[in-house]
């Protein structure tokens, strides 16, 4: 009803008929199952997943991210671990040793200072040996560009004699050199004990037996040593030394480096960042997704326009640097130029006072070279005024002779006549 009372005051509507609709009813959308067709691609492989089999596997399994790099940066570490195995070289690194220990592959605890200084010492005598083998092939072998194979070996030379100088020093040399390491604190009370166990067993034993082990006893650990035993009793002399003490305290310091360099690891450093495992697999999803035919089609596309955007450029570079090389060129003009005047322009007020002084003559100069130019004119004038008198001339010399030789023609006539007359009137 309200609707038609809206309706009854509007104009042109006829409120008789029924109501009528241009455009018909549009169908709801979101009742609708609309199949998108699947894309098919033969070089796609399609295996299909068992959630069941995949939590069997996987279960109780623990992801270990020890030295890997979730970062996709370019920087790589160096998560080489040595060999295992001993290692046999010709000739012997150390002064008493020719074979080296180094860590089996797969574990996890650190180098000792001994296993490091004879890791380095094999790499860099390895090295050494087969960048001599290169520098001996040829002597200006080039390694990378601008690096020489001789340089090389001269390096490794200097890193060789530092590594042999750190055997000079006495307080280094117990803990690098095997034959006179020391032992472990714990080690010498295991051993100690162990020692004086099964010399108290021996001597309770029987005599035979304590007098065969005296001379085992005898030989103990460098901080232990059994001196002599009696019938009735076992005695043991210890000595202390200060150097010893020390060993043992730096033994106690670098197994406490190791126990905080393993918790480290396992709880993990704040100085590096890490990327989560979630963040990662999001990443892959996304850039697989990128595989799709259609973003494929858009990125041709895309690969096209820049293709032809990097030709435009590469002309207009191309302009660029022609009119670059020209400006180079009238820079460089300039420059000489400048530098010329750079040193002209310390000799100016020098000229400028030498001008002052010689203008007076310079003044008297030009005037002279004026009446010079004047007398020049007129000598020129006169010049030209005696050519033509004396083509004047000429021309009356010429017509004097005409003359004299017309007058001189008409007396001869004349005499001619006078004879002749004369000649009659004497008749």
């Amino acid at each position: 009803m309200s609707d038609s009372k809206k309706i009854l005051n509007l104009p042109d509507i006829d409120t008789s008929q029924p109501d009528t609709f241009e455009t018909p009813d549009v169908p709801d959308t979101s009742s609708v199952n609309i199949q998108e067709p699947e894309l098919v691609n033969e070089n796609i492989e399609r295996v299909s997943l068992v959630p069941s089999k995949a939590h069997s596997k996987f279960a109780n399994r623990k992801f270990n991210n020890d030295g890997e790099d979730f970062s996709d940066s370019i920087y790589k570490k160096n998560n080489r671990v040595a060999s295992n195995k001993r290692i046999q070289v010709g000739a012997p690194l150390l002064a008493n040793q020719t074979e080296f220990d180094m860590l089996p592959n797969g574990q996890e605890k650190e180098e000792s200072a001994m296993q490091k200084f004879q890791r380095l010492q094999y790499e860099v005598r390895t090295f050494r040996e087969e960048m001599q083998s290169v520098v001996d092939s040829s002597a200006d072998s080039e390694v990378e560009t601008g690096i020489k194979a001789v340089e090389l070996t001269h390096h490794l030379a200097d890193l060789q004699s530092q590594l042999s100088l750190l055997l000079d020093n006495e307080k280094l040399l117990p803990i690098l050199d095997e034959n006179r390491q020391v032992l472990h604190y714990k080690q010498l009370q295991n051993e100690s004990s162990k020692l004086l166990a099964s010399n108290i067993k021996s001597f309770t034993s029987s005599n035979q037996q304590q007098q065969q082990q005296e001379g085992l006893s005898s030989a103990s650990v460098p901080s232990s040593s059994s001196s002599s035993t009696a019938d009735n009793h076992v005695k043991y002399e210890l000595y202390y030394s200060g150097d010893q003490a020390k060993y043992q305290k730096l033994q106690r310091m670098v197994d406490l480096d190791k126990r905080l360099a393993n918790i480290e690891t396992l709880v993990g450093s704040k100085s590096e960042l890490s990327i989560p495992l979630c963040q990662s697999l999001v990443e892959i999803r996304d850039k697989l997704n990128l595989l799709d035919s259609t973003k494929i089609d858009v990125l041709n596309v895309k690969l096209k326009n820049t293709m032809k955007q990097m030709e435009t450029l590469k002309t207009q570079d191309e302009s660029t640097t022609k009119a670059f090389t020209t400006n180079e060129k009238k820079i460089a003009e300039m420059f000489d130029t400048m530098n010329r005047w750079d040193h002209i322009s310390s000799q100016l007020p020098s000229i400028i006072n030498r001008l002052y002084t010689l203008r007076s003559l310079h003044e008297e100069g030009l005037s002279f070279t004026n009446h010079l130019s004047n007398l020049e004119k007129e000598q020129s004038n006169i010049s030209s005024l005696l050519k033509t008198n004396s083509s004047l001339m000429n021309k009356m010399d010429d017509s004097f002779k005409n003359n004299m030789t017309t007058i001189q023609s008409n007396i001869e006539l004349l005499e001619k006549r006078i004879t002749e007359i004369q000649s009659k009137l004497n008749k």
